[in-house]
């Protein structure tokens, strides 16, 4: 879970990059990679994301940061599940 401070999230900013990064048109697919460097889910909460990694490269988790500091988050609390958020 990704815990940020905004009143609402940036849908347009985060729609394009889970489109980069769940890649549902297999745009970023290379033949033989060991694996798909995707993530698997992502569900948008108020002040709040859970994602699910999957097999993406840690560029994933730091561009989603970048864009939620650059929609104006004033903090951000990262947790590795929902239970341990509560």
């Amino acid at each position: 879970m990704i815990h940020h401070t905004l009143a609402a999230s940036p849908l347009d900013q985060i729609g394009a990059w889970f489109q980069h990064w769940f890649d549902p048109d297999d745009e970023r697919y290379v033949e033989g990679a060991e694996f798909g460097n995707i993530i698997h889910s992502l569900s948008i909460r108020p002040k709040a994301l859970s994602v699910d990694f999957g097999t993406a490269s840690p560029d994933a988790f730091w561009s989603l940061l970048a864009l939620l500091e650059a929609a104006g988050t004033a903090g951000l609390r990262i947790s590795s599940s929902q239970t341990q958020a509560s």
